[in-house]
Order: C-alpha cells, then sequence, then structure tokens
C-alpha cells in the first residue's frame, strides 16, 4: 500500500551584496517557494524535493504559488508528470512539483536524477555571471571581479546611463563578451541609439529589449548581434509567435512549468531553428540543478541563481559551473 504526504512554504534567502537590481525591481532578499514530497511503500520510503521562485512579473504571490501547489496535490493523490503538465498551468507552482516529482522518481528507481532524465554522465557547463544594475563605476568593479566567467551579463536600466556602463565595464574587461539584458526596459529608440554601444565593447546576445506584446517591429530589424527572448518565451505554443523576431529563447523552467515541458519545448526550438539559452531565477542549487541537466547541450547558459545569494542550500545536487 502506498501512502504519500507533502510538506510546502515560503523561504527568505538574503541576496549577496547590495542586492539584486534590474530595469523594473530592486531586491535584497528572494522569495523561494520549497516543496517536501514523501511516499511510502512496503520497501521503504521515497523523498523528493523541489523549489521555484514565484514570478512578480506575472503577479505571482508566494502565498499563491503555495496555495496552488497544496490544491493540486490534494486533489490529484496520484501525482505523475503527465498529469500535472495537463492539469495545471506553466509556472512556478507546476516547476516546484515536476523538480520534485523527477527525483521521488528517481528515489524510488534507485538512480540519479540525471540518469531519470537519460543523461548517463554530466558535463561541467560554463555560466553567465549577472551584473546587476548600478552606476557605471560600481558595475566595472564588478566586472573586475568577475572575469573569470565565461560571459558577463549586463542588466541595463534604461536610464540614460546604459552606454557609460558598457563602456566602463569594457574598459575594465576589455577581453570579456558580454551579454546586454533590458528586461523588456528599451525602446526602439534607445536600441538604435545602443547598437554602435553594443559593437563596440563586444556584446554577443542582446536579450528581450523590448516589452513582451511590443514587440513585433523586431520582425523589421536585421541587427547584427543575435536577440533573445525571455519575456517573450513562455512554453512551447509561445514558440511561434517568436520566429521572425529572436533567434534565441531562453528557457527557464519557472516559466515553462518544470523540466518536463522545458525538454519538449527544447526539441521544438530547436527543429525551428532557434539557438538555446537555459537561464535561472534567484534561486538555490535545487532549483538551477534540473536547468543544469536541461542545458547539457545548450548553445548559452545563464545558471548563476544560486551564486548571486548570499548562501546555498546545503544538501541537494550541485551544478558543475565553469567559474
Amino acid at each position: 500500500m502506498t501512502h504519500s504526504s507533502f510538506t510546502v512554504g515560503s523561504e527568505f534567502w538574503p541576496v549577496a551584496g547590495d542586492g539584486f537590481t534590474i530595469s523594473r525591481v530592486s531586491k535584497r532578499e528572494e522569495v523561494i517557494v520549497h516543496l517536501s514530497l514523501k511516499r511510502n511503500q512496503y520497501v521503504g520510503q521515497y523523498v523528493g524535493e523541489g523549489e521555484a521562485t514565484p514570478l512578480k512579473r506575472y503577479h505571482h504571490l508566494p502565498e499563491q504559488v503555495v496555495a496552488e501547489i497544496t490544491d493540486w496535490l490534494e486533489e490529484y493523490p496520484v501525482w505523475s508528470r503527465d498529469l500535472l503538465e495537463q492539469s495545471m498551468k506553466a509556472g512556478p507552482a507546476r516547476n516546484a512539483i515536476d523538480n520534485a516529482l523527477w527525483r521521488l522518481e528517481a528515489a524510488e528507481h534507485g538512480t540519479s536524477f540525471a540518469k531519470h532524465v537519460g543523461i548517463t554522465s554530466t558535463h561541467s557547463l560554463p555560466t553567465a555571471f549577472t551584473l546587476s544594475g548600478a552606476r557605471p563605476d560600481i558595475m566595472a568593479n564588478h566586472a573586475l571581479g568577475r572575469h573569470r566567467f565565461r560571459w558577463l551579463k549586463i542588466k541595463l536600466m534604461g536610464d540614460g546611463l546604459d552606454a557609460d556602463r558598457l563602456r566602463a565595464i569594457h574598459k575594465a574587461v576589455p577581453d570579456k563578451e558580454l551579454i546586454v539584458d533590458a528586461n523588456e526596459g528599451l525602446t526602439e529608440a534607445l536600441l538604435e541609439e545602443l547598437l554602435p554601444v553594443f559593437l563596440q565593447t563586444r556584446v554577443i546576445l542582446i536579450e528581450q529589449p523590448l516589452p513582451e506584446g511590443k514587440d513585433d517591429t523586431l520582425r523589421d530589424w536585421r541587427l547584427p548581434i543575435p536577440l533573445v527572448a525571455d519575456e517573450s518565451c513562455h512554453t512551447l505554443e509561445s514558440l511561434e509567435s517568436l520566429r521572425g523576431k529572436y533567434h534565441v529563447v531562453n528557457l527557464k523552467l519557472d516559466k515553462t512549468g518544470g523540466l518536463t515541458h522545458a525538454l519538449k519545448m527544447k526539441t521544438a526550438a530547436r527543429a525551428m531553428g532557434f539557438q538555446i539559452m537555459v537561464g535561472c531565477m534567484l534561486s538555490t542549487s535545487l532549483g538551477v540543478y534540473p536547468a543544469f541537466l536541461l542545458g547539457q547541450d545548450a548553445d548559452y547558459t545563464d545558471l548563476d541563481g544560486a551564486l548571486l545569494l548570499e548562501r546555498d542550500r546545503e544538501f541537494c545536487e550541485k551544478p558543475e559551473l565553469i567559474v
């Protein structure tokens, strides 16, 4: 006879340094929803843990995510990832359950998370490291301290200082390839104005320059630097709308609703000609590790979520990142 139980709740994780700032928000701590699933079978008890980061951009409140998780687990006592994908909308609540179910299934099969996904051996991945939005001199100083990372991701603020930020950072680390991320914070005019600076400062990717729903004009742009869809990229259904506007899609599990859907989405995106970036929210290694598995054959990986926190979760798999 099988007996299942769960515990779920919100946790508060301090952000490292002076906090984390992008064009629309600044924070000194991240609220992460943690879930633990247990199944007791006649041969023993099995546990699977998962976590998710509520997305303020989409008005997800931590208590709302906890309630969604609780409601689903109580409504469907026989848990499965297929049922989860069919019956719950994409988002952080589904990601937390999906994450935990992968681990629970792996424990029940007596295997590792990676092998359960179908990956016989993992390899270390490079990661971008994000420089939080700040004054140009502060960001340049932070770049000096993070020069060993494969890429530096620069948060643009759309405040008239972005060109100065990029020039200061490039002067500090002239050999470093940069990714710029506007988080929907630019206008067409600002994008055009900054393009020469991007070319001068070794920018290799431009991530989500315009707001979701207001980015159709990108179809008419012929930029020499690839565009990455982040806030405009959610699930399989969103991919078709990105054709002709973006070259790269950024897969984040809190948007796709978990690794199960993200694996399908990666296959479909590849078939449509997109390059793949795998990213993450501010989260501990418990949340980053499934993205690390997803990113084993990605073109770009931005998996610094746990590195941006003051501390990491102790007892969980750690992604192998080249830093």
